[in-house]
């Protein structure tokens, strides 16, 4: 890895963010303002956070809000939690939530890999979650 704006080399060190599951959004915003994890994350030496999310966040529900999704789940404590600390987030779709995570970790110096965990915003890693690799329920390629 290569910093844009210096050029000198750099080591990733990164710590996992989970947004892949089935509100499709990140975890923990109930509990702590986005700025308050994205500098904790940079004072505790982390350089990278790995961003889980879950493809049907694009390509079939990206104009769910996160009201609608957490309310659809039947999590109104949780969503509680995000309209009191993160209230800017309440509105805005999956998508554009996800976006104002990552432009905030940018804003503290947090590189930002995007892991397209699964398809559906599910658990992972069984061999019944359709999320191997060829010849499974969500990979044919031809």
């Amino acid at each position: 890895m290569v910093d844009e704006l210096t050029g000198e080399r750099v080591k990733l060190e990164c710590v996992n963010w989970a947004g892949h599951l089935e509100p499709i959004f990140v975890e923990g915003l109930d509990k702590r303002p986005l700025g308050q994890i994205a500098r904790n994350v940079s004072t505790m030496g982390f350089n990278c956070v790995r961003l889980t999310w879950a493809t049907y966040m694009v390509t079939r529900h990206a104009n769910l809000t996160v009201t609608q999704s957490f309310r659809d789940l039947g999590l109104e404590d949780a969503m509680a939690g995000i309209a009191k600390n993160n209230p800017d987030l309440v509105n805005l779709t999956v998508v554009n939530a996800q976006n104002s995570v990552i432009e905030e970790l940018g804003l503290c110096g947090i590189m930002v890999v995007l892991d397209n965990h699964v398809s559906q915003p599910i658990w992972c890693c069984s061999d019944e979650d359709g999320n191997g690799f060829f010849k499974d329920k969500f990979f044919l390629p031809p």
